[in-house]
């Protein structure tokens, strides 16, 4: 007699319910649950129609609520996080410390180390033009057209170097003229542009900073200017020996002095501002923090190039009036000596009254610091790739 295959019994199938029943009701336990336990427990009163294993039909239920959560779900940046350009620029700010830092790694990033180089040759170039200013003194018209030309060098390289220094914060690999066959090409760090948001917020945004800005460095600027160069009368230059006024090359001197600070602010200011342009500082807490950078960036550097001017220009008053007691005629042994001291004691008493004071010093390098610190913090927020 053929044996038909075992079947379970009615009562066995009535327990297995059961239990799958009170499983589904009850704690979940992972030795007694059961395929169809787990399968009503994971799901809900709708059948969806997947099959555990297959991908969903596209436009189902299952697609919708993928689309949906997806939409919900802020934007995440796709390209790798990469230091390379604030590196790059901390090599324009900080020369040649910081160059020499990443040229001297075991594995400099390719973007940080073209910069490196370029930043060197700037500033060795920059170097040797300030030696040679420092040779001339235009006493005569060769003179004169030799300081001129110096000074014309002098103002395009540092107009150069914040190209360079901005582009490096910008992620862009600029090659300055001369200096593309010296230094090798590399590929350039393309920006993540799905972190942008260009909109009439990031328009708002940069007026204010812009406006700020320009506001804080003029005052900063011009304010501590006008009264301390009112102290430079005909009164206090004579005992000097500059009876026919302040020279023109002494003022240009010291501005030279005191671009170099301008040209860190502006370049920082400018990095600032382009990244408010380009809604690249997100979300608004960022983007209101890059404002802020940028208002003490412009008055920290305006109260620096107040403070280097004067300084710059009350040293170059002290060498002159050094220069001119040394070339004075001294008195005789039966001379009085009455007029040769009181010269010395009125230029003594000029210099005294025209020295500058130091109060703009610290704190406009502390908040130069600040501005530049809150830079680099956005800066390192930012995504790069490849």
């Amino acid at each position: 007699m053929q044996k038909e295959p075992p079947t379970p019994d009615d009562a066995d199938t009535t327990a297995a319910d059961q239990d799958t029943s009170s499983d589904a009701t009850g704690s979940p336990s992972l030795f007694s649950a059961t395929r169809a336990s787990r399968i009503r427990r994971g799901g809900s009163s709708k059948i969806s129609g997947a099959i555990p294993g297959r991908t969903p039909a596209p436009g189902g239920p299952a697609d919708a609520d993928a689309t949906t959560v997806a939409s919900s779900r802020p934007v995440r940046p796709s390209g790798p996080r990469t230091y390379a350009h604030v590196l790059a620029g901390l090599c324009y700010l900080v020369p040649p410390i910081a160059p020499a830092i990443i040229l001297f790694s075991p594995t400099p990033h390719r973007f940080a180390r073209f910069h490196a180089i370029q930043a060197l040759a700037l500033f060795i170039v920059g170097a040797t033009l300030s030696f040679l200013l420092s040779l001339f003194t235009p006493t005569n018209l060769v003179l004169g057209i030799l300081y001129v030309l110096l000074v014309i060098a002098v103002v395009v390289l540092i107009l150069l170097w914040m190209a360079a220094a901005i582009a490096s914060f910008e992620g862009l690999g600029v090659v300055l003229p001369l200096l593309d066959r010296l230094i090798p090409r590399t590929a350039d760090l393309e920006e993540d542009v799905s972190r942008r948001s260009i909109g009439p917020r990031a328009n708002l945004e940069f007026a204010i900073a812009f406006g700020a800005s320009v506001i804080l460095l003029a005052l900063t600027v011009v304010l501590p200017l006008i009264g301390w160069f009112n102290k430079l009368s005909a009164k206090n230059l004579t005992p000097l020996g500059l009876s026919k006024g302040l020279p023109v090359w002494m003022v240009v001197s010291s501005l030279l002095f005191s671009l170099i600070f301008a040209a860190i602010g502006l370049t920082v200011l400018a990095v600032l501002l382009m990244g408010l342009r380009k809604g690249l500082f997100l979300p608004e807490l960022a983007s209101g923090a890059a404002v802020f950078g940028a208002a003490l960036t412009a008055a920290g550097t305006g109260l620096l190039i107040a403070d280097t001017l004067q300084n710059s220009l009350y040293s170059k008053l002290s060498q002159q009036f050094q220069n001119t007691v040394s070339s004075a005629a001294l008195p005789g042994p039966k001379a009085k000596t009455d007029a040769f001291a009181q010269t010395i004691i009125a230029g003594r008493n000029a210099l005294d009254t025209i020295a500058p004071g130091h109060a703009l010093l610290l704190p406009g390098a502390v908040m130069f610091l600040l501005g530049l610190g809150i830079l680099l913090f956005l800066l390192s927020q930012l995504y790069y790739k490849k």
